[in-house]
């Protein structure tokens, strides 16, 4: 019985720790998403400016045919 207690209590520290690793994981998950949120709004105010540059050039955005 004392057996199958200290197996119990093994098991419970151990998705003890799993849990703690995953939500570690989901942590840093987030973080890199909204990274890279932020470096495509970049972009996108980067390819916005070259647009306007284009323009004052050429007469023309990159959008336009």
């Amino acid at each position: 019985m004392d057996e199958i207690k200290a197996l119990l209590e093994q098991m419970a520290s151990d998705i003890k720790e799993i849990k703690e690793r995953v939500e570690n994981i989901e942590a840093n998950q987030i973080q890199v998403a909204n990274a890279e949120h932020k470096n495509w709004h970049m972009l996108a105010d980067k390819l916005g400016e070259y647009d306007k540059v284009l323009y004052k050039i050429f007469g023309k955005k990159s959008t336009d045919k």
